[in-house]
């Protein structure tokens, strides 16, 4: 007797096709939309899985910002460049907002950012450990207002 195929044993609904995509790691609801629509379910197949999952709680916007935002502050991103990222997730304005007034202060972010990495930058001469240390918080998205106090904080000359 032969054993049947996955595709055999679990059927292929939206639901089941966004619990797997969920599995992977957590997703905002744009996400899990725009991956179910890619695989072509129709509009009311889609809603209605969402439906599921956000009552199952398996889908939670709010917590999905926050645990976006304490990752990306962990790997040294500005709260403007969070927010950015967050809007391109299909994050609305006011959870952004409201995950991002609770997030630590950019100066306090930027600042355990370099002091992660200063011994990479200890090695280079004074200027060039200037402008690699500017150019890194520059494409973190912090404000000049920041990076002169970071640089201010570690006597960078």
């Amino acid at each position: 007797m032969m054993t049947p195929s996955k595709k055999e044993r679990i059927p292929s609904t939206p639901f089941n096709k966004a619990l797997k995509y969920l599995s992977y790691k957590n997703r905002s609801t744009k996400e899990i939309y725009d991956y179910l629509k890619k695989k072509e379910y129709s509009e009311s197949d889609i809603n209605q899985a969402i439906g599921k999952l956000i009552e199952y709680k398996f889908l939670d916007d709010n917590n999905f910002s926050e645990m976006f935002i304490r990752d990306r502050q962990l790997k040294g991103k500005s709260k403007r460049f969070i927010s950015y990222e967050l809007k391109q997730k299909g994050i609305n304005k006011d959870t952004s907002e409201e995950s991002l007034n609770n997030a630590n202060d950019d100066l306090l972010t930027a600042s355990e950012y370099i002091e992660k990495r200063i011994n990479q930058f200890n090695r280079l001469d004074p200027e060039k450990r200037k402008q690699r240390i500017v150019g890194r918080l520059q494409s973190r998205g912090y404000s000049w207002d920041v990076i002169k106090e970071v640089i201010k904080k570690f006597d960078i000359q």
